[in-house]
């Protein structure tokens, strides 16, 4: 089957019109990049120990989810790595606790829910409006660029923050 030269013409528009437009969209959400003193929060979830990309961690985020709708619908969706998420299984499994920051924290844990403290600890955060443009290990980059250039020294700790359906907020703890 032959294709004809202007229908491949026509293709390579598209993509590089494509191309143009991803790249405009993903430079126009760039985040706010702060240095913050956390205050310390409680957190309500379960610890994951396991594969970076595991199915055991997607449906532990889809519980969160579902833990925010049901028993804290003030709360916000939230995860703690111990250890870099950026990387690969083969630098060890990914340490995390994934949850919910509630805003009564007086109130118990659902079964099988633990609730963790954590402690005030100085951050590199970062806020931007979730886009598809603006995955979470993108921001981790963004991150590591302005330690790099400010001369933070960046720490294993990090927090991710879901605020609703567009807001993330992405910090990990830094020593000047």
């Amino acid at each position: 089957m032959k294709i004809s030269n202007k229908w491949l013409i026509i293709g390579g528009i598209f993509l590089l019109l494509f191309i143009i437009t991803y790249e405009f969209l993903k430079h126009h959400h760039e985040p706010d990049i702060t240095i913050h003193e956390e205050p310390g929060f409680t957190i309500i979830g379960k610890y994951y120990e396991g594969g970076h990309r595991s199915s055991k961690l997607r449906a532990l985020f889809r519980e969160m989810d579902s833990l925010v709708g049901a028993h804290y619908r003030e709360g916000i969706s939230a995860a703690v790595f111990y250890n870099d998420p950026r990387k690969d299984d083969k630098d060890g499994p990914l340490k995390a606790f994934v949850g919910v920051i509630p805003n009564d924290t007086t109130k118990p844990p659902p079964p099988g829910w633990e609730k963790r403290l954590v402690p005030p600890t100085h951050v590199l955060r970062a806020r931007i409006e979730h886009t598809v443009f603006q995955v979470p290990l993108r921001v981790y980059k963004l991150l590591e660029d302005y330690a790099d250039e400010n001369q933070y020294e960046l720490g294993e700790f990090s927090i991710e923050r879901y605020e609703g359906d567009s807001v993330l907020i992405l910090e990990i703890a830094v020593s000047e």
